[in-house]
């Protein structure tokens, strides 16, 4: 009976053990699990990455300087120096703007901006300070806030211009097909000058970009013919994203302007900072086209039609107010290259019929008027139907 009770005994002493043990056990699974999920909690919040503020420019004039000249752009090819190609950046940190130049070779110039003056030549200069050293001058010029800017400073040690969007310095030497040829905008009124309407057209062709505004008069008769827009030579262009492009132009290697372009359902629209031409529509594939349409409608005219078209702007052609009582056209004849000529006369007057002028029809379907007692023809319209 004694042995039993101290089997009894051990059999509880066991169990007590066993019991006690799973116990512990248990615990500190438990334990350890939430250490575990401590860890990853703590792993995940380590992990998070910090974004940097973006900040906002307070507006100044320095910040409407320089705002449109914060990306990172190339040097032009015909200004680079010694450190071949540099970048130019204007960016805005700590209550501060800054600018920075940077070359192959690494940062030439990081420095902060102090103040905005004007120079010698009242064009913007900017008060400079390089770390904590030297403070120096940057003239900055952005004639009619164009495509390009340049900056002079002792600290670069040249005169360098900067394309705004060129961030490669890769060019294509001519004009993209797409864009070359005669673009037009339509004849258009004005508040200002002697003559109530204009047009203008702009030109762009592997040899050079430019353009032309005329003037008519209130009969849509061409009143004075303008002039070019600069003499350049050679064209060269970008083409970036979203159907934009940029141009530059050289006069014999000197850099002389660029312009943003953006071609949009056959539209283009064109920026050089002094022009901003939009929805130009293309008048003519071929460049240098300041009057006429590859298809106009003047090509085939009838008699009847040109006379009419002629009658419309005898008044006032060739910049001159013309009186007669009664005009008539001769049947039109042709020119050695093959152009109809009508002349017409005064057909009111009892003793005689002078002449009133002669009149022709260009191949770009150019209605022309030939200068009194001279060889010169003249454009006085290109629309038949105005």
């Amino acid at each position: 009976m004694m042995k039993r009770k101290i089997v009894w005994a051990s059999l509880i002493a066991v169990l007590a053990l066993g019991v006690a043990g799973c116990g512990n056990h248990s615990k500190s699974t438990a334990s350890h699990s939430k250490t575990s999920q401590s860890t990853k909690v703590a792993d995940k919040t380590s992990t998070k990455k910090t974004v940097a503020k973006v900040e906002t420019p307070k507006p100044s004039a320095m910040t409407t300087l320089l705002k449109p000249l914060m990306g990172k752009n190339a040097e032009d090819q015909s200004t680079q120096g010694d450190k071949g190609m540099t970048y130019s950046q204007f960016y805005y940190r700590q209550g501060s703007w800054h600018w920075r130049v940077t070359a192959k070779s690494g940062t030439v110039i990081d420095a902060k901006v102090l103040s905005l003056g004007k120079s010698e030549y009242d064009e913007p200069q900017l008060k400079v300070q390089k770390g904590h050293g030297d403070n120096f001058t940057v003239d900055l010029s952005r004639p009619d806030q164009n495509a390009y800017y340049s900056v002079k400073s002792k600290a670069l040690d040249h005169t360098a211009t900067y394309l705004i969007g060129d961030t490669d310095g890769h060019w294509t030497a001519g004009a993209p097909s797409e864009l070359t040829g005669t673009w037009s905008t339509h004849i258009y009124s004005v508040s200002d000058g002697d003559d109530p309407y204009e047009r203008t057209r702009f030109f762009i062709s592997s040899d050079g970009v430019d353009g032309q505004r005329d003037t008519f008069t209130s009969r849509y008769t061409v009143a004075k013919t303008g002039s070019g827009w600069g003499a350049n030579d050679e064209t060269q262009y970008q083409k970036l994203a979203d159907n934009s492009y940029l141009l530059k132009t050289y006069s014999q290697g000197r850099f002389v302007n660029a312009y943003r372009a953006v071609l949009k359902n056959n539209q283009l629209t064109v920026n050089d900072g002094a022009n901003r031409l939009s929805n130009l529509y293309k008048a003519s594939a071929k460049p240098g086209q300041a009057f006429g349409f590859d298809n106009s409608s003047a090509k085939n005219l009838t008699s009847d039609q040109l006379y009419d078209w002629i009658f419309r702007h005898l008044p006032d052609y060739n910049q001159v107010k013309h009186t007669y009582k009664k005009a008539a056209c001769f049947p039109s004849t042709k020119d050695d290259q093959g152009r109809a000529v009508v002349r017409v006369i005064d057909n009111g007057r009892k003793d005689f019929a002078p002449t009133i002028g002669f009149f022709r029809v260009s191949a770009m379907g150019v209605l022309e008027a030939q200068s009194d007692g001279g060889d010169e023809w003249s454009p006085v319209s290109d629309d038949p139907d105005n």
